[in-house]
């Protein structure tokens, strides 16, 4: 009885290790290493490059998640801007939930609320809130959410 326990218990772990793998929370994107925690409700990135590390806060309410490209779930979908001097731009979903919406990442509903990360070579910034529909993070969204968001 011991043994199908312990043998129960170590594929638990395997699908949990699984499943963690096919969504990965922290990313690389131009030399940045990137991730999300929470703070006081709100959602905060954590970025380090070239051995130094910092945290931009965001003014989303938590949950949050970065919008991931369609075609991988691991990997961030990101756009890069020439007009903002080579900037590239991820999207982080959060804010009021719309439970009608669900998607892997974001179970309980999905976000109304997003707002561009933006890192240049020397620096990292946000855009302000952006709103107006409902955003799922796994499916990826069309390059002019980006675009007007970092704009």
């Amino acid at each position: 009885m011991a043994g199908a326990s312990l043998f129960l218990l170590l594929a638990v772990c395997s699908i949990a290790a699984q499943q963690r793998q096919l969504t990965a929370t922290t990313f690389t994107v131009k030399g940045y290493k990137l991730h999300l925690r929470e703070r006081e409700g709100k959602c905060v990135v954590v970025y380090e490059r070239q051995k130094r590390s910092d945290e931009q806060a965001l003014d989303l309410p938590a949950p949050c998640q970065f919008v991931r490209h369609p075609k991988n779930r691991n990997t961030a979908q990101s756009y890069t801007y020439k007009d903002l001097r080579n900037a590239t731009v991820l999207l982080v979903v959060g804010g009021p939930l719309n439970a009608k919406r669900t998607d892997a990442l974001m179970p309980d509903g999905c976000g109304t609320q997003w707002q561009a990360i933006i890192l240049r070579r020397g620096s990292v910034s946000v855009s302000k809130i952006s709103q107006g529909s409902t955003l799922c993070p796994s499916a990826g969204t069309d390059e002019k959410m980006f675009w007007v968001a970092a704009h």
